[in-house]
């Protein structure tokens, strides 16, 4: 068994579940995806948008429904439109929370609502890349998928601190199955990346951070030849 996976510490995790499988770290998958617009396309949007900043709101899952604080989560997102002199926010939900109704009060705010779509979407990286391409800075209230993208993509990133804001009323569950050590040390985890992410901005920077690395891969990534080899010797 064969798994390409982003960094060593995903490699570390498989390897444990399943120590004969063959794991080939490739870094930030967003790397590997084509922008869905083209570049005069994406050029178009920055000159329509203007300064822009592209928000990524924590969101539900298939198992967890989460209710954010929006009043405050907003005046956040307002403090940061003035810091930063942004004239156009995107705000990228997640598919399940728009079908909720949770877009409404950000759209009543002035922002604008993007989504990606399903992330079984053979072009949801796609979308993802051009949305993320599109921006001239990045933000977000929780650690994901979206933050090593976002980097990989040289967009600076903002963590909107959940602690200052209380943004989530429910508390977070562990799922069906998952022991407490496994849910310890993944709540250890994004708390260390957290920590990391409210230090630094910049993307180069952060990008050479060895513990980002360490769970991202940033130094992973292959080339088109490389990736092309390393799948023909699978």
């Amino acid at each position: 068994k064969t798994v390409m996976t982003c960094g060593k510490s995903r490699e570390d995790k498989l390897i444990n579940n399943n120590p004969s499988a063959k794991i080939i770290k490739i870094g930030p998958y967003i790397h590997y995806a084509k922008s869905i617009l083209k570049t005069s396309e994406v050029n178009l949007q920055k000159k329509k948008y203007g300064k822009n900043m592209l928000v990524f709101i924590d969101h539900s899952t298939k198992d967890l429904q989460l209710y954010h604080n929006d009043e405050k989560l907003i005046k956040q997102i307002k403090n940061l439109v003035n810091s930063h002199n942004i004239k156009t926010v995107l705000i990228c939900l997640y598919w399940k929370d728009i079908k909720m109704g949770i877009h409404k009060n950000y759209e009543k705010a002035g922002f604008k609502i993007v989504c990606s779509g399903y992330r079984d979407d053979i072009f949801f990286l796609a979308r993802l890349r051009s949305l993320i391409e599109i921006s001239d800075l990045t933000a977000s209230n929780s650690v994901g998928t979206h933050v090593p993208y976002c980097l990989t993509l040289e967009k600076p990133h903002i963590l909107i601190d959940d602690s200052k804001i209380g943004n989530v009323k429910d508390i977070y569950t562990k799922g069906e199955g998952i022991s407490d050590q496994v849910y310890y040390n993944r709540l250890s985890e994004i708390e260390e990346v957290e920590n990391i992410l409210r230090q630094s901005h910049d993307p180069i920077e952060l990008k050479s951070n060895k513990i980002l690395n360490n769970y991202f891969g940033f130094s992973e990534i292959k080339s088109p030849s490389e990736l092309s080899d390393l799948i023909n010797n699978i």
